[in-house]
């Protein structure tokens, strides 16, 4: 049994370079659909009286100013790991992942979680909580990450025994695997989506949030990547998007023809627009409820908060944003015209297991099956 005194907690399911492909699939059939997108605003300054959703925007948990030899001397083992990481939302993802197993261990939040004295009984007997909660194998293996990286950690500020950090580090993964809770994303919602972004006095948002649902479809990409999209990431004369995901590495697509307009169209709003002082850098920015456009870029949570919203405005089944990415690889590996290392490449994965568990087909072609059965 461990030493450290334990309670029960509610824990939350937290879940290349490549060759350039000119994906212009069907993603919505006709092409006068997005006329409404296509004509030019009387006006290029946005009405004061536009509604539009207002953000919570994302801080640093930690408050972190420091150097790096600061952050040595001063950063607990598991604050250290968090300042390490580079982007905002996998700080975000395992400061509460860790911050979980605090609460485990009977600690009130990351900060008062002596990870130096860490051993591998209580490491196990945080994986057997976890279980109990039946959370899934790979999100138990998340918190197993997170732990392990802590752990390094505390053996670079020379916090833990290397005979003990060996011992948790060898701790196996979970084994095991859960369906994916994602869908397929089917043109006719597509439509509908975009469907609410028109309107007869169109606002400034509908033309932002049209471009958003279009890039993300159209380029397959991650929520981070949509918004960290700067105005230079898009070459306009070749369509050529350039995207810095997962491990800071760089990959290009091609925007789909049917796209690009709509796309087009927010960047030369923004661009027209009466900045007060110079037009922000990023793509995709934030809108104030009175219709001014901020320098400030959109955040991860803000761009799901704007796609929800849109979907139950559209009325059709939920879907997230990554389900957008998941819909690009399954339409990609559908048209025949790529192989999966290609969609690999695409996609910025560096498994192609990875980009395998991204397709859809299979869930239709399973079922289709299975009820093709006589049973009598």
């Amino acid at each position: 049994m461990p030493s450290i005194p334990l309670h029960n907690t509610v824990i939350n399911n937290i879940m290349h370079d490549s060759n350039i492909i000119d994906a212009d699939y069907d993603i919505i059939e006709d092409d006068n659909f997005f006329a409404d997108f296509l004509e030019k605003p009387s006006d290029a300054t946005p009405s004061t009286s536009l509604t539009l959703i207002s953000e919570k925007r994302e801080h640093d948990p930690f408050g972190l100013s420091l150097n790096d030899s600061e952050r040595k001397i001063v950063l607990s083992p598991a604050l250290s790991y968090i300042s390490s990481l580079g982007s905002p939302d996998s700080r975000t993802t395992m400061a509460s992942l860790l911050n979980c197993t605090a609460k485990i261990l009977n600690y009130k939040s990351i900060y008062d979680c002596p990870w130096e004295k860490l051993t591998k009984e209580i490491v196990e007997h945080v994986v057997r909580e976890l279980r109990k909660k039946e959370l899934a194998p790979q999100t138990i293996n998340l918190y197993l990450n997170a732990i392990k990286q802590t752990v390094d950690h505390a053996l670079d500020q020379d916090l833990m025994d290397i005979a003990v950090a060996l011992r948790i580090k060898k701790i196996k993964r979970e084994r095991g695997s859960r369906i994916s809770k994602g869908r397929e994303v089917k043109p006719d919602e597509i439509r509908k989506v975009l469907s609410t972004c028109k309107s007869e006095n169109i606002t400034s948002k509908d033309i932002r949030d049209a471009a958003m649902l279009c890039i993300t479809r159209g380029c397959g990409l991650r929520r981070a990547e949509l918004t960290n999209l700067k105005n230079d990431s898009l070459n306009h004369s070749t369509r050529i998007l350039r995207v810095i995901g997962k491990g800071n590495k760089e990959r290009t697509i091609k925007v789909p023809a049917q796209l690009f307009p709509i796309i087009k169209r927010w960047i030369d709003y923004k661009s027209n627009y009466n900045w007060k002082k110079e037009e922000t850098e990023w793509m995709f920015c934030r809108i104030h409820k009175h219709g001014q456009l901020q320098p400030d870029k959109l955040t991860g949570k803000g761009v799901q908060h704007i796609f929800s919203k849109r979907v139950e405005t559209a009325n059709i089944e939920k879907f997230a944003p990554h389900d957008l990415r998941r819909t690009f690889c399954t339409s990609l590996l559908s048209s025949g015209n790529a192989s999966l290392n290609d969609v690999q490449l695409l996609m910025g994965h560096a498994d192609m297991r990875t980009t395998q568990r991204y397709d859809m087909r299979n869930k239709d072609r399973l079922f289709d099956i299975s009820d093709g059965i006589d049973i009598f």
